[in-house]
């Protein structure tokens, strides 16, 4: 995992804001997987994905400004 996060931070992917005291903060989590081919192990694969369902609508977005590119 340190190294997926380090991918990303080296080309400076993420940055660091303060806080809004009034809006939800959506939180990450980290899904492992292991890929393997021939019943043998050849990696171990992470991702770093958001949980959306934390946020709440009317508050957190607006069904209006919802896309999901095809």
């Amino acid at each position: 995992m340190d190294t997926e996060i380090g991918n990303l931070r080296d080309p400076h992917v993420f940055r660091t804001i303060a806080r809004p005291i009034d809006k939800n903060v959506i939180t990450p989590k980290r899904v492992f997987h292991r890929k393997f081919e021939n019943g043998t192990l050849v990696k171990h694969k992470a991702h770093l994905v958001v949980r959306g369902f934390t946020e709440v609508r009317g508050i957190d977005y607006n069904e209006a400004y919802l896309y999901a590119p095809s």
